[in-house]
């Protein structure tokens, strides 16, 4: 540019049948419309609306894409600031220089073809700059229907948020009154446990005292049992008492033969006697007192008599009955119940008498 302005200084100066390419040259050089593509002014909602989007990962490729169309948008408005300073500069030339040369001409050809070239590329840019647009409007709605589905996404989590809080809330207060009924029911597990240990206690001991009662029991049906039976026997004594004589009873005498101290066949009648006055006398006494005839001498017949006696009082005794209640003597021929003229008599007085005393 700087190779162009000297050109044209030097250059006569300009006729008046230049003015038309002046004219077309002034015409091209004009400053270019403000290109669509131009970066527009930052907006609250759009700014907001990209650091929502840089927040979520879903908006994160549209982000990327508004970016993009704005750097596109730098890039072309630098390049229209640099075609209207080319301008600019060619227009001071021109009015320095006047009529050009062919030369310049030339250039100024060449710069009308570039200047042409630029303004089809700005042409294009503006195009594109539209498509742009257009595509980031659509991107732009796109991105507030996206902001609005997730706004009401996020208005339902927050509901969901506060649903749960408010359950979460319930369940808690749940959770505490279980857990004051479960300390509740502890307490009265502990509770019942020691009542439960009382009652034990008291079981264990009730059972000692129905033990011991039952013993005591057990110990007074038999004393009354036996209390019973006592009376029993006590009525059949009295029984037995009414019933007995009022006067102790006789035991007929024992005979025997002669020279004989033992006679078995009369043992057996009077151990049925004696039992049978005991039996109504329990404290009755037997003395038995040996005889004998006089056919023999006084010392023998004395022997004689005591063994008869004594005999017959082992007999009884062998048989049961208490030895102290059985005594014996000997009297010979001293105490005849009948004469000893005849064999009659003598064997009345071959005896042994059973004396009862009480």
């Amino acid at each position: 540019m700087k190779t162009t302005s000297r050109l044209i200084s030097r250059g006569p100066r300009r006729p008046r049948g230049a003015r038309p390419l002046l004219l077309a040259l002034l015409v091209a050089a004009t400053p270019l419309p403000a290109a669509p593509s131009e970066k527009p002014k930052a907006c609250p909602k759009c700014e907001s609306s990209k650091k929502a989007d840089q927040t979520d990962d879903d908006a994160g490729p549209l982000a990327k894409d508004l970016e993009a169309i704005g750097r596109e948008r730098a890039a072309i408005a630098q390049e229209r600031k640099a075609t209207e300073r080319l301008a600019e500069e060619v227009l001071k030339a021109l009015k320095k220089a006047g009529e050009p040369s062919s030369g310049q001409a030339e250039e100024l050809l060449s710069l009308r073809k570039k200047l042409a070239g630029a303004e089809e590329a700005r042409e294009e840019a503006v195009k594109q700059a539209e498509e742009e647009k257009n595509h980031a409007a659509r991107a732009e709605r796109l991105l507030m229907e996206m902001r609005r589905d997730m706004e009401i996404e996020r208005e339902s989590m927050e509901t969901g948020r506060v649903a749960t809080e408010r359950d979460s809330a319930a369940a808690r207060g749940k959770l505490a009154a279980l857990e004051e009924e479960l300390n509740a029911f502890r307490n009265r597990g502990k509770t019942w446990e020691g009542e439960s240990a009382a009652f034990l206690a008291d079981r264990e001991a009730l059972g000692r005292k129905l033990a011991d009662s039952e013993a005591t029991a057990n110990k007074v049906r038999a004393e009354l049992v036996a209390a019973m039976i006592a009376r029993e026997k006590l009525e059949a004594e009295i029984q037995r008492l009414k019933a007995r004589p009022t006067s102790l009873p006789e035991i007929a005498p024992v005979r025997y033969s002669k020279n004989i101290d033992v006679a078995e066949g009369e043992n057996s009648r009077v151990l049925a006697d004696v039992r049978a006055v005991l039996a109504d006398f329990p404290d009755a006494r037997f003395h038995l007192i040996g005889h004998t005839s006089s056919e023999s001498t006084a010392s023998l017949n004395l022997a004689l008599s005591i063994r008869r006696a004594q005999n017959l009082g082992n007999y009884l005794v062998s048989q049961g009955i208490p030895i102290d209640r059985v005594t014996f003597e000997g009297q010979g021929e001293a105490s005849p119940i009948a004469d000893n003229n005849t064999e009659e008599c003598r064997a009345l007085n071959r005896r042994v008498e059973i004396w009862v005393t009480d």
